[in-house]
């Protein structure tokens, strides 16, 4: 693993897992197509190497939708997202004032629904044989949105 990069990727069976920073983000464009604004949105972002600034982060080219378990040690708590867009990227600060050392970033509801405040540390498992569609990510969306109300 390159030095540039604040966490380790390593192969768990058919899976990927790494520990590492999760930041938020909210873009309204992503490179999958499902805004990281709509409420309610559970997903997250990874530097997956689909540009030049990530191309040696340790994760493949997985494809859009590619369940990703997270898991917050501070408050016991995991879940599972869909990687919807591409990043961070190595320039990054990601809120930590390192660059490079954001490993995930995870939409508003996913920080909210493992009880995140701050950035901080968390334990990524990447499902590599399961692939959720568009059309699932956002009816997941639309149910969170109903439990909120």
């Amino acid at each position: 693993m390159l030095q540039k990069w604040n966490f380790v990727v390593s192969v768990d069976g058919s899976d990927l897992k790494s520990e590492g920073y999760a930041t938020t983000f909210d873009d309204d464009t992503t490179a999958s197509g499902v805004s990281a604004k709509t409420p309610g949105i559970v997903g997250c972002s990874l530097p997956t190497g689909r540009v030049e600034s990530t191309n040696d982060s340790g994760f493949p080219k997985m494809p859009w939708f590619t369940v990703v378990k997270v898991f917050y040690p501070k408050t016991g708590k995991f879940l599972y997202c869909p990687l919807i867009d591409e990043g961070p990227a190595w320039k990054a600060e990601a809120g930590t004032g390192k660059p490079g050392s954001a490993m995930i970033d995870l939409t508003p509801a996913a920080a909210k629904l493992l009880g995140m405040k701050d950035n901080d540390k968390v334990v990524i498992r990447i499902m590599k044989d399961q692939i959720w569609r568009k059309e699932q990510v956002i009816y997941f969306s639309e149910l969170y949105q109903k439990i909120e109300e």
